[in-house]
């Protein structure tokens, strides 16, 4: 997936090992959600200390006699404690001391109770059931074992929470180590018995990528530009291999190439290709976002990099197959596919007029080889010639590979359509298929008597491959507006264990929701009727919640700022037919404020928003028609009623708006659910995202009536999550503009608007219209002294936004057609979910922009006929800096105060910032238009500018200027 440059020289984590204080164990029952970003990663009680404090085994490999003594001697010990002291000096010393035994008492388990005696499985001891992305090198996603219809080991459910989302898939060793990346940007050993973390690893970006292991070591990648080698047992660093090659370094080793194509760099460095691992001589394949397929020896040094191209866009994702003579084959996300010697020679090279992002999959004894692309086209390809056999039409794109069955000479797939997919390998056709109505962007895993896949509506499957019938369906939700599952599962000795949106790994027994013991957990399921929406053939209209969860209903107790999504479902034959909206319109009553309709892409959705705040605790009925491609219209009346006042306001005082305070909002885990397609491409590269708010000027309107919303001018800019949960400014980054949030009378629910480029990985994202709606959910902040939050599901879900032009950029052009985001209106607009948090802007940054002050602004006309505005800024120190203090990011945020409208304008190509040698002053200036960006308007007498002079997110001047005509 496409996400946010490497920023690895802004960050000081090397790649140290730690064996603890990064996760959260989970027992079945207990609701664990992604870490906040302001809360310390470590144990508040001490359940929490239990499993996130440091392991002083690291491995939990210890020798069998030591392993005896320390247990006996900390068992003592432990005894002893607990019968010295009162009640309180009990409890202190349980919360200090239950993490060592607990560890030990693994390190003993683990030592006398090896993999094989823990879980009996049909595989030899030595091993691995999971090994790398696909489970072997040829990417069958097959491993030869009963999982359902064989008792099995007494296996319990865990999960294990990481700081953010994860799309990469668990690798898992033959002696219990589950090993895995996230966004969080560390990679974790977990016991895959308990649960428990064995060490982790800090790198400096996101890891997104699948491991691989060799022998006793694994090998992963980061979006630090790294292939890292380090041993399964202690995290110990081997080697470490970085990308050479990107768009500004010129680079003597080009790299091989098929047929008459110019090598050339890619966007950045960032690995997103899964790794895989020749068994012939141990090198190692992994691709890069610099148009590279890198071959590595064993040792880490390079053997060759191969160049699939530039065109469209030749970064690979995938992981590339590995044949039996030990040739590769692989695929690339400007379409094309190929296959190399082991040496890089290429053999054959085809072009697949759209993205690849699923690794190709071999069945050797048929010599074919199956891949999925983007325009939803599953082909079988001889793999000596790489000529296409057949192909296989789905409803939409496929992302994840596929699973080869040698069994029953079938393969199975997932698609964004939502359907589940079972072709007769040999000739393509279809044997039975499974509809969920989400998408499902995960790779199979396939077991002799089970297949198991995740899709977007948080639910694992386990269908039998026979006949497509559910065996089980497992409910992962914990927040429903972050709960897909993207990454792939992989099969354990005795579990399926994957990860979430939400940042959970978890494992689940193969016979969780069969066993009588377990089978009454109510997120297990085995009728088909609990598990579908949109069964029954026809035409209906659904609601979507902010994170793309389909409903029949709206909810009761809506938030008075809530959007509505609404999709037409159109279902024939137990296929989901496409659906085009040409024209549709919306109906509120009581009518207590217009509403406007904005029309995604082909998924047959629209976008109702109220043009102001909803009443309180009232009953409305919200009518819909909508008329589609067939020539059909459907309509339907929603019935909801919102939510009453909160009791507390989490501002009832309004917003902080001076130099010394600011009310600074922190939003996060931004996840954009429709069009589908976004998640396909960013999903990561969204979640990483942070943004920084400041509210800066209060708007005041004399004529507004008591008790009407209170607007205030913002100012955003991009942040940096650091490894101890701080944010700090990203200078580098492109998003800096002016907003507009508006709180609601009930100090509670807000609006915020604005428009700004943002840059996940590859080009920036335009977004027009930039929306979030929600309210503050303050009944975390009284007596623990918790953050004010939002979006946190169910208790405050919040809606997000935007939209842009199909042809803002070519690259933006291109990937609209590709992926069928573009609506009918030449627009993509954009809907999901965001969480947030009020952000305390540190004491440091505070006393730091208190060293500087304005020492003057001027206004004036320039261009032709004056209309365009000039804004000059001088800025000086107030005070002496202390030791190295560096100066804060200095901006100019501009706003037309006769409209009361921010200035929208590239921010960070439209400023300069001088810098005077001998004083350290600073002299900022940009130029812009007011009015509506039409010259004549701009030349009219009352032009007046709102200058506030921003230092970090704090404004040091705010002051309005009439713009002399000229």
């Amino acid at each position: 997936m496409e996400r946010r440059r490497a920023r690895s020289e802004k960050r000081n984590t090397a790649s140290t090992v730690h064996a603890g204080a990064a996760g959260k164990f989970s027992h079945p029952r207990s609701k664990s959600r992604s870490a906040s970003p302001s809360k310390a990663k470590g144990p508040a009680k001490s359940q929490q200390i239990l499993f996130d404090s440091i392991s002083p085994l690291q491995s939990a490999k210890i020798s069998g006699l030591a392993a005896v003594l320390a247990v006996s001697i900390a068992v003592f010990i432990y005894a002893f404690g607990l019968f010295q002291g009162g009640l309180e000096a009990k409890d202190a010393f349980v919360q200090s001391n239950t993490w060592t035994l607990n560890h030990l008492l693994l390190g003993l388990h683990r030592f006398f109770y090896p993999a094989k005696k823990r879980f009996p499985i049909d595989l030899p001891a030595d091993v691995a059931p999971w090994p790398s992305f696909r489970a072997n090198c040829e990417n069958t996603g097959f491993v030869n074992m009963r999982t359902h219809s064989k008792g099995g080991a007494d296996a319990m459910y865990w999960s294990f929470q990481t700081g953010r989302g994860i799309f990469s898939v668990p690798a898992i060793s033959a002696d219990g180590h589950v090993l895995i990346g996230s966004a969080d940007r560390r990679f974790y050993a977990i016991d895959e018995a308990s649960g428990l973390l064995l060490w982790h690893i800090n790198t400096d970006e996101i890891i997104d990528s699948a491991a691989a292991i060799y022998k006793s070591n694994v090998i992963f990648a980061s979006g630090d530009g790294h292939v890292y080698n380090v041993s399964i047992d202690t995290g110990r660093l081997n080697w470490k291999f970085a990308a050479h090659h990107s768009a500004d370094t010129p680079d003597e080793n080009q790299g091989y190439t098929c047929g008459d194509v110019g090598a050339s760099g890619g966007t950045s460095t960032w690995f997103e290709g899964q790794v895989q691992i020749s068994p012939i001589d141990g090198r190692v394949y992994v691709g890069n976002d610099d148009y590279r397929l890198y071959s590595l020896h064993a040792n880490g040094s390079e053997a060759y990099s191969f160049h699939p191209g530039p065109l469209p866009y030749g970064t690979i994702w995938s992981g590339p197959a590995i044949t039996r003579s030990g040739s590769v084959i692989g695929t690339a996300m400007n379409g094309k596919y190929f296959k190399l010697d082991k040496n890089g020679k290429c053999i054959w090279f085809h072009e697949e007029m759209n993205s690849i992002s699923s690794g190709p999959a071999i069945e050797a004894d048929l010599q074919l080889v199956f891949l999925g692309s983007w325009n939803g086209i599953m082909r079988g390809v001889n793999h000596t010639t790489g000529n296409t056999v057949w192909t296989f039409s789905a409803g939409d794109s496929i992302y994840g590979g596929a699973a080869v069955d040698p069994i029953r000479r079938r393969i199975y797939f997932g698609s964004q359509d939502g359907v589940f997919y079972a072709l007769d390998s040999r000739t393509g056709k279809s044997v039975w298929r499974f509809r969920v109505n989400y998408p499902i962007r995960t790779s199979p895993a396939l077991a002799a008597d089970a297949v198991y896949f995740g899709a977007a509506n948080g639910m694992l499957y386990a269908l039998n491959p026979e006949t497509g019938g559910l065996l089980w369906a497992f409910d992962t939700t914990e927040d429903p507006d972050h709960r897909e599952i993207n990454a792939s599962p992989a099969l354990g000795h005795a579990s399926v264990i994957f990860g979430s949106e939400d940042g959970r790994i978890i494992s689940i027994p193969y016979r969780h929701c069969l066993k009588e013991a377990t089978r009454s957990d109510p997120r297990c399921h085995t009728q088909l009727s609990e598990v579908t929406v949109g069964s029954v053939d026809g035409r209906r209209l659904y609601y979507l919640h902010p994170g793309g969860m389909i409903s029949p209903r709206i909810p009761n107790d809506l938030s008075i700022g809530a959007e509505f999504h609404i999709r037409l479902l159109v279902v024939s034959d137990n296929k989901t037919r496409t659906a085009h909206v040409i024209r549709a319109t919306a109906e509120l009553a009581p009518p207590t404020t217009p509403l406007t309709i904005d029309y995604l892409s082909t998924s047959g959705s629209i976008l109702v928003k109220p043009k102001s705040f909803l009443e309180s605790a009232t009953d409305y009925n919200l009518t819909i028609t909508v008329f589609d491609n067939s020539i059909s219209s459907t309509r339907q009346t929603f019935t909801f009623r919102t939510a009453p006042r909160e009791p507390k306001q989490a501002f009832p005082e309004g917003f902080a708006t001076n130099s010394s305070k600011v009310t600074a909002i922190h939003l996060y885990n931004l996840k954009p659910s429709y069009p589908p397609s976004w998640i396909s491409l960013n999903q990561i590269g969204f979640d990483s995202v942070n943004l920084l708010i400041s509210t800066i000027h209060r708007i005041k309107r004399n004529d507004a009536p008591i008790g009407s919303p209170t607007s205030y001018y913002v100012w955003i800019a991009a942040g940096l999550l650091n490894p101890n949960t701080s944010i700090t400014l990203d200078p580098t980054a492109p998003t800096l503009a002016p907003g507009i949030l508006t709180l609601h009378a009930d100090g509670t629910t807000f609006q915020l608007q604005s428009q700004f480029s943002l840059i996940t990985g590859g080009p920036p994202i335009p977004m027009t219209g930039f929306t979030v709606a929600s309210r503050f959910d303050s009944s975390s902040s009284g007596g623990g002294g918790g953050a004010i939050t939002f979006g946190m599901a169910p208790r405050s879900q919040s809606w997000m936004s935007w939209s842009s032009w199909c042809g803002d950029s070519l690259s933006s052009l291109l990937g609209a057609i590709q992926t069928n985001m573009c609506s009918s209106r030449g627009r993509i607009v954009t809907v999901g979910a965001v969480r947030g948090r009020v952000y305390d802007t540190p004491l440091a940054e505070r006393a730091r922009v208190r060293a500087w002050a304005v020492a003057g602004v001027v206004v004036k006309p320039v261009g032709w006929i004056g209309a365009d505005v000039e804004v000059a800024v001088r800025i000086a120190r107030r005070t002496t800096p202390r030791g190295d203090q560096p100066a804060p990011m200095f901006a100019v945020a501009l706003f037309d105060e006769t409209r009361e409208t921010p200035i929208y304008l590239d921010y960070k190509n439209a400023m300069t910032i001088a810098v005077d040698a001998a004083t350290g002053e600073r002299l900022v200036q940009a130029v812009f238009q007011l009015g509506g960006g039409g010259r004549m308007e701009s030349v009219r007498e009352d032009r007046r500018v709102r200058v506030i002079v921003m230092a970090d997110l704090h404004p040091i001047h705010n002051s309005v200027a009439a713009v002399p005509v000229q």
